[in-house]
């Protein structure tokens, strides 16, 4: 899945490392956009269920 546009499409991948997006031209290694991928869907999630009734805290992004 293309972290810039959210096409997904098999003929992204030009090989195993490498990502290009058919539609809007973005690349890089696959590896990375497959991380960028990760962390936009944990991010604003609870890191845990709240079975126990206790108060959770959003995990943050690192800055720096």
């Amino acid at each position: 899945t293309c972290p810039v546009c959210g096409h997904c499409e098999k003929a992204n991948r030009r090989s195993q490392a490498q990502f290009l997006c058919v539609p809007c031209g973005h690349a890089g290694l696959a590896d990375s956009i497959a991380a960028q991928n990760i962390r936009r869907a944990a991010i604003n999630r609870p890191i845990v269920d709240n079975a126990f009734g206790v108060e959770l805290q959003t995990p943050l992004l690192a800055t720096g």
